[in-house]
């Protein structure tokens, strides 16, 4: 492997390095000699000649098709030696080049945004751009852990930016919540030591290993993708993330933390393969929250929070691929989503800096022709999004929707309701954003200044252009085709060739649709207006709920028992508990209730739902196929007019066309 990259980890450590070095000797007399904001071109240069680098390593890579790789010695256990493996694949080589690009988008964003403690900001991200390039090149189990707890101690420390009550709320609850899973990964990896820690030498070893050692094994990495993607039960900390920066949580949805757990689900996918009642498990778990985290889309009115409950879905179609064992088109979904996701929340900080707000209707008045630039570079990442033809979202997302439908009948329909739904909540927001026709209080007309207006806007033109189908493909229909995955093993598709037709028709009609349908103003209205529809947008603090309940409270209260010199239970505490339980049963007892009452009226809902569709859409396609089958009859009748003259010229003309085609 060529020593140039190891540049690559190198150049954000520096960043790192520098942020904390001048934090530490910079006196409040030698602050004006060297001034703290200089930090930023340093992080800024570094995250450039990174980029150049991956982009060296990922061009090697693709034109030699081989898999660059490397081992240093690092410790012995007296039993075994364990070693650095560091192991650059078509799948590593892309993706660190994907997040070089998105870091030096954020680092030339961050020039205007970030205003105020520089040292921490820029120290703290090239620790965490240095763990998640670091995470992608290892083979080795434990390298891999420790990177995996630097990024959760990275996204702690930026996701507390701020210092205030909510931001360390949120840190926190993220810190602890991603612990459960990484005591998960632990136990897998403990249990794997006395076989091997290299990922590349257990998919051959896996199938060799006791059935129940499999269960438990599967199940640790289970957890700990699930609460690291932030799927159901474990979102809650996702939501709350959104206290961190604007551009921390473009790198947090799109290119680390988060993607980190879909990384974990890809390369371990053959303990998915070989345990396949935990990969159903993975599917039913994934399908829920891929579901439900689009309506809480639709129905949060924060930008941020709308587009984090929207990465939760997005992560749900990436895992639910995994999981039938289609995990090529989870590699490409994560890959094409990385760039449309970080455009967005560049672009959502953007408008937040531009109105001062958070609220999708108060971003200002006519928003597409006030910026017509910024108009077009969102539009075609919501585009990507929702999974329009041409856009590379559609790409990723059909060949899913393929693969899911052909292994897993039920599960792809549930896929396709998800399409529907990420249409229908995103053409909510490019209305509210774009079309709204209230002025806002809150617009700064002199937000941007001449000199600094392309510092906001070259972030998302580097970036947006991994909206189209081009950059992955040079087919928009055969995402198989790709340039970038063309050396991984091939996926043996199960799916009948009628699908190749029917289900980007399909998905094109469910998109289209919920786009028209979302996009209206008066029918946005009229639901929100729904009390029991407007819950939905809860499902995040029910998780909160669920998080304080089973984790929170016993480990503060068994702290605050051992703690105590006095017995740790009385009978007062034993009662206490008691009373508690019973309380805590008869609430859920009145949810049960309450939620089957609003569940009958979901169901009332939609049926006046699929009336509409039977009387418009149902009925409209039966009378045209009506009128076309009348309407061919009458004018293809006039050719049986009993000439013989006539049929014979038919005849010598069809054998001529023949002919012509043959020759």
């Amino acid at each position: 492997m060529n020593a140039i990259y190891f540049l690559i980890y190198l150049f954000p450590l520096l960043s790192f390095l520098f942020a904390l070095l001048n934090a530490i000797f910079s006196t409040s007399k030698r602050e004006n000699k060297f001034p703290k904001k200089a930090i930023e071109y340093f992080a800024l240069t570094f995250s450039f000649f990174a980029l150049l680098v991956t982009s060296t390593q990922l061009f090697e890579v693709f034109n030699t098709g081989k898999t660059l790789s490397d081992s240093f010695f690092w410790t012995n256990t007296g039993t075994r030696e364990i070693n650095i493996l560091i192991k650059i694949d078509a799948i590593t080589a892309f993706f660190q080049f994907s997040i070089s690009l998105i870091v030096f988008a954020v680092h030339i964003y961050s020039l205007v945004y970030i205003k105020t403690k520089k040292l921490f900001y820029y120290g703290i991200l090239g620790l965490f751009v240095f763990a998640m390039q670091f995470l992608l090149a290892q083979d080795n189990l434990i390298l891999f852990f420790i990177f995996w707890e630097l990024i959760g101690l990275s996204s702690f420390l930026l996701i507390d930016f701020d210092k205030t009550d909510n931001s360390s709320h949120s840190s926190t609850k993220a810190f602890l919540l991603n612990r459960v899973g990484d005591v998960g990964f632990l136990i897998a990896i403990a249990l794997l030591f006395n076989y091997s820690l290299s990922i590349s030498e257990l998919k051959t070893i896996f199938i060799s290993i006791p059935s129940s050692t499999k269960v438990i094994i599967s199940i640790g990495i289970l957890l700990a993708a699930l609460v690291k993607s932030g799927q159901f039960p474990f979102s809650t900390w996702l939501f709350d993330a959104m206290e961190a920066p604007t551009s921390i949580s473009a790198l947090l949805h799109a290119a680390t933390m988060v993607a980190a757990g879909i990384y974990l689900l890809i390369r371990m996918e053959f303990v998915f393969q070989e345990v396949k009642f935990i990969a159903q498990i993975l599917l039913w778990i994934v399908l829920f929250s891929t579901i439900f985290s689009a309506l809480t889309a639709y129905f949060t009115t924060n930008i941020k929070q709308q587009l984090a409950a929207s990465t939760v879905s997005q992560l749900g179609f990436m895992a639910i691929a995994v999981g039938v064992g289609a995990w090529q088109a989870a590699v490409l979904h994560l890959f094409t989503h990385a760039f449309f996701k970080a455009t967005l929340f560049l672009g959502a900080g953007f408008l937040i800096k531009k109105n001062g707000t958070k609220e999708l209707v108060q971003m200002g008045k006519n928003n597409y022709k006030t910026l017509p630039l910024f108009f077009v570079i969102f539009g075609f990442a919501l585009a990507a999004l929702v999974g329009f033809p041409f856009t590379s979202g559609f790409l990723s997302k059909e060949w899913i929707l393929k693969e899911t439908l052909s292994n897993q009948f039920f599960i792809g329909i549930g896929l396709f309701m998800a399409t529907f739904l990420t249409a229908f909540y995103a053409a909510r927001q490019l209305q509210s954003l774009f079309f709204n026709k209230e002025e806002s209080n809150n617009t700064k007309e002199k937000f941007i200044s001449n000199s600094k207006k392309w510092f906001w806007y070259l972030p998302l033109i580097l970036l947006f252009g991994g909206s189209f189908w081009f950059v992955f493909s040079p087919n928009p229909f055969h995402p198989s085709e790709n340039y970038w995955l063309k050396d991984l093993p091939k996926l043996v598709s199960k799916a009948p060739p009628y699908f190749e037709i029917v289900l980007p028709v399909l998905a094109i009609f469910l998109t289209i649709l919920g786009f028209v349908l979302g996009f209206s103003k008066k029918l946005n209205q009229k639901l929100i207006g729904i009390e029991f529809l407007l819950n939905i947008k809860s499902y995040f603090l029910w998780q909160d709920k669920f998080f304080i309940l089973c984790f929170w409270k016993p480990i503060t209260q068994t702290a605050f028992l051992i703690a105590h010199t006095k017995p740790p239970i009385t009978t007062q505490k034993i009662a206490e508990f008691w009373i508690n339980t019973a309380f805590v049963i008869s609430i859920f007892d009145k949810k049960i209730d309450s939620f089957i009452d609003k569940f009958s009226k979901l169901i009332v809902v939609c049926g006046y739902f699929w009336t509409w569709i039977d009387k418009y859409i149902v009925d409209f396609i039966t009378h045209f196929v009506v009128f076309l089958i009348n309407y061919a009859g009458k004018n293809l009748k006039t050719l049986q007019n009993g000439k013989v003259q006539f049929y014979i010229l038919i005849v010598i003309s069809v054998l001529i066309i023949a002919l012509i085609y043959l020759m």
